[in-house]
This record gives C-alpha cells, sequence and structure tokens, in this order.
C-alpha cells in the first residue's frame, strides 16, 4: 500500500507539471454590464463584474443584465461564453434567443450582433451570478480558457482521484482512519479547485441544483476532512478539541443545507462564513504543532508543506484583498504541494506510529 501510495503522489506531481501554458486568444471579454433587480423595465445599475451578485436584491429572484456586445460579434463564428452562469434562465442579441435554460454555455451569436445589447434574465431563489463574459471565435474561447486553466483543473480532477483511491484504500485498512480522513480532505478539496474554473463550463452544464450543492458542499467538507486527520495523526493531545471542531462544523453543513432545501438561505452565500471558520481552526493546530516539530519529523513536514502553501497562495489571497500581483492564479500549485506533504505526513504515520493510528 505504501509502494502504490508513492506511486500515486508522483502521478499527482508529474500529471500535474504537464499543463499547456496558455495559448494566444483573440477572445475579448466583457467587463462592464447594467443591471436591475425585480422587473425589466426601469433604471438599471452599472458594475464591472457580476460574481458574487451585484448589490440592491432585496428578496428579489429576477436579475436583468444588459452588455453592449464589442464589433467582434458580427465576425463569422463568433460566440459567446457565459462562464460559470448560476440561474440563468434566457438570453437575447435584440430579438433572437441565444440561450435558454441549462444549455452548453458556448452560443452562436446572430450575424449582425456587434454593438447591440445582450439582455440576460436570471431567476432563482438562490444564488443568480455568472464569473464571466467573453465574446469571439469559438476556437479561439477555447483555447484561451484551456490554455488559462488547463493546470488547476488538472490538479483538481487528480486531487478529487487521489480522495477516491484513498477511499477504496480505507476500506481495505479500516484501522488506518487517516487514509479515510486524508481522503475525504483531498477528493473535496479537488472538486473546490475544479470548480474555481471555468473550464468546468466548457464540459458540464453547471446551472443545475445539484452541481451547485455538490460544489458548495465540498468547502464545508474538506475542512472536516483536514481536522480529523490532523486529529488523527498528531492529536494525541488535543484529540477531544479536534472532535468538536469536527462535529461543529459536520453540523454547519446540515443546517446549511437544510436551510438550502427550505429556500430559507442560500448555501452559496452561506459557504462564505467557512474561510474564517478554517483561519479559526489553524490556530490551535500550530500552537500543538510547532512545539512538537522539534521532535517529530511529521510535524515539520507539515509546517514546511503548509509554509510552500502559504508562499505560493499569497498573490491570490492579495487579489481577494484587491491588490492583484499576478495576471495568473497561483494557489492551486500550494494546494499540490500541501497535498503531497500531507501525504508524506500520512506515510511517516503509518510507519512510524502505526498504533497511534489505530
Amino acid at each position: 500500500m505504501r509502494v502504490g501510495f508513492r506511486l500515486a503522489l508522483l502521478a499527482l506531481a508529474c500529471l500535474a507539471l504537464s499543463g499547456c501554458e496558455a495559448a494566444p486568444s483573440r477572445a475579448e471579454s466583457i467587463g462592464r454590464f447594467e443591471y436591475r433587480w425585480g422587473s425589466k423595465d426601469g433604471d438599471y445599475g452599472s458594475t464591472d463584474r457580476l460574481s458574487p451578485p451585484p448589490p440592491g436584491r432585496v428578496g428579489d429572484q429576477d436579475l436583468w443584465v444588459r452588455a453592449r456586445l464589442p464589433a467582434r460579434a458580427s465576425e463569422p463564428h463568433a460566440v459567446v461564453f457565459f462562464a460559470d452562469p448560476l440561474g440563468l434562465q434566457r438570453a437575447w442579441v435584440g430579438e433572437h434567443a441565444v440561450y435558454s435554460g441549462e444549455q452548453w454555455p458556448v452560443r452562436m451569436l446572430p450575424s449582425d450582433s456587434g454593438g447591440q445589447l445582450l439582455t440576460m434574465h436570471f431567476s432563482s431563489s438562490h444564488t443568480t451570478k455568472i464569473s464571466g463574459l467573453s465574446v469571439g471565435n469559438g476556437q479561439d474561447l477555447t483555447a484561451q480558457t484551456i490554455g488559462r486553466e488547463y493546470d488547476q483543473f488538472v490538479i483538481g480532477a487528480l486531487l478529487a482521484f487521489l480522495g477516491a483511491i484513498l477511499g477504496l484504500a480505507s476500506l481495505r485498512r479500516p484501522r488506518v482512519p487517516a487514509y479515510a480522513w486524508f481522503g475525504l480532505f483531498s477528493g473535496a478539496l479537488g472538486v473546490v479547485t475544479m470548480a474555481q474554473t471555468t473550464l468546468l463550463s466548457l464540459l458540464l452544464v453547471p446551472s443545475t441544483e445539484f452541481w451547485r450543492v455538490v460544489q458548495s458542499g465540498a468547502i464545508f467538507l474538506y475542512p472536516i476532512g483536514f481536522v480529523r486527520f490532523v486529529e488523527t495523526v498528531f492529536g494525541d493531545t488535543q484529540r477531544k478539541l479536534f472532535r468538536k471542531i469536527s462535529h461543529g462544523l459536520g453540523a454547519f453543513l446540515m443546517i446549511s443545507l437544510a436551510l438550502d432545501a427550505a429556500a430559507i438561505a442560500d448555501i452559496y452565500v452561506i459557504k462564505r462564513f467557512v474561510y474564517p471558520i478554517v483561519l479559526v481552526t489553524i490556530v490551535p493546530i500550530f500552537r500543538m504543532m510547532i512545539p512538537r516539530a522539534r521532535s517529530d519529523r511529521n510535524a515539520r513536514v507539515f509546517l514546511l508543506a503548509f509554509a510552500v502553501l502559504f508562499v505560493i497562495g499569497l498573490p491570490d489571497m492579495l487579489v481577494g484583498m484587491g491588490y492583484p500581483i499576478l495576471p495568473f492564479h497561483t494557489a492551486h500549485w500550494g494546494i499540490l504541494v500541501f497535498t503531497v506533504g500531507l501525504g508524506l505526513v500520512v506515510e511517516g504515520g503509518v510507519r512510524d506510529e502505526p498504533r497511534s493510528l489505530e
């Protein structure tokens, strides 16, 4: 099992490193929108993005959005790409319908679309949003999306696959729960990593309620897997604390799913509270891990992997704070390194402290 696990980690790193370079593209992104909640007629506000949804909802389920298409929308074979359209019901260019229901998000445009208004109607008791809107030749859009996000998507898919493999391994080794919790962490984090790409929109119809709940639920699950993993491998002195944290996260997930099913609150919105909880959870983990690192090799590996994750993911954190310093995302590479580090910790824990894992 240990040899196979090392090979799986090696494959994970090598396959992710095979990502392709961003291809040159003539696709054009639309960055200015007019929007109105409620009825279609009336005054429209202005925004430069639709994810998260623009302000002013106040209980309305209907969102109307308008955007002026560039001149290239009249070029032969021009298409529009609706990236991650949650709640999008219909879209028109003039009198021509270009999107209806949960369709594939790359849609052909009428030949005279350049300069016309694209009107979009979102309707949902849950989240209504779109991550991006691009116009161009279909091949250009595909090349742009694949070239920009291939590595992140591959890393996410491999993490999800690793999670499935570890889940199966835990069935064969039920007395080593580290495999199961590491698998839950890796699998859920892989789903989250893939869900953050618009490339997923080219492969799935992402506006379905099922996928919305799956990707939101994964954000709740990976912290549970992480906390239980730390408890299993390192938590001999803080086991009760980590168990309470994981139970609290599990209860939070169940309550959120119930509120979402009853249309009282949207799980897509509730999930934002998970990240502050994760940050608070890290504090007792580090208080336990830093003194232990003096004599415990696995604790040193854990801290080193986390440091690499922080350094590599820092540019993305700065983007979230409004300070973009790089034109591309980096956090998924830090996630890959951190996952490989946890894999080494699992191997060291099984080899050096088998009794503590039973």
